[in-house]
């Protein structure tokens, strides 16, 4: 993986340097109508964002959520068989191939995710009327992806950790649920999320910050720096004001963005 191309060593350019004298909010902006002329970068974003999770947002709105006797009738038989030692073949083939398949998106998210990072960034740099970059003369070094992949994997420590403590709390609040149930009228779902809004909010507020930090430390990584610096600095970056409010802008443009395709969705299914 180290010796897989990357993005050719960066120095920031006119234009972006420039940029510190406009303002947060002419920055912004600028990036807006910039990103807005060049629908390629759309489906470079688009990508990632369905790779690192985005496609389970996509797909909740048409997927039909379990009732408690479905999942009953779908975990007897399994907890039954492992019970008694005996799981039929068919059983253990057909987990074996969902933890294949779980594994194998878990592999490409993890190394094509960042390489999509560096194609942008490669994007940004070709395009000399934006002029936010430029290339050092004579300089022929390429930033390893590996080096991308690493800081993307560190910046999501946090949201390893915050994903078993939501699985513990869904579990035992699931196990709370199925015991002592409350509306039926209410999907078994939602009852259980209600129980433990906590969860969510933790994985979720875990989940946002790694992908900013992530992509900071990957634009770190593209000018030159070192794994541990380029965590550094981008972790410094983020916790500024305009970093913070660069976080909240974004990601409220999605939820404007993927909501209506939620209830879209969710309605035409």
């Amino acid at each position: 993986m180290e010796g897989t191309q990357g993005v050719r060593g960066l120095t920031p350019g006119r234009a972006a340097l420039g940029a510190r004298s406009i303002g947060w909010v002419g920055a912004m902006a600028g990036a807006f109508l910039a990103a807005l002329a060049r629908p390629r970068w759309w489906a470079v974003a688009l990508a990632s964002f369905l790779l690192r999770g985005g496609i389970v947002v996509v797909l909740l709105p048409i997927i039909t959520l379990p009732t408690v006797a479905t999942l009953s009738s779908l975990a007897s038989p399994t907890l039954a068989a492992i019970a008694f030692g005996n799981p039929p073949p068919e059983m253990v083939a057909t987990y074996a191939l969902l933890g294949g398949l779980l594994a194998a998106w878990v592999a490409v998210a993890v190394i094509v995710g960042p390489w999509l990072d560096l194609a942008l960034v490669e994007e940004v740099a070709a395009d000399e009327e934006l002029g936010l970059v430029t290339r050092n003369p004579g300089d022929d070094s390429v930033v390893p992806l590996g080096r991308a992949v690493t800081v993307r994997l560190v910046a999501h420590l946090g949201t390893l950790a915050a994903a078993t403590y939501a699985g513990i709390r869904l579990v035992v609040e699931g196990y709370g649920e199925i015991l002592s149930p409350g509306d039926p009228t209410v999907p078994l779902a939602w009852r259980i999320a209600l129980r433990a809004p906590d969860a969510f909010a933790v994985l979720i507020a875990a989940w946002l910050l790694g992908e900013g930090l992530g992509s900071m430390a990957v634009r770190r990584v593209a000018l030159g720096d070192s794994v541990a610096g380029a965590l550094g600095r981008g972790l410094q970056a983020l916790l500024r004001p305009s970093g913070l409010a660069t976080l909240v802008v974004s990601n409220v443009g999605i939820v404007l963005a993927v909501v209506p395709l939620w209830l879209a969705a969710s309605r035409a299914w």
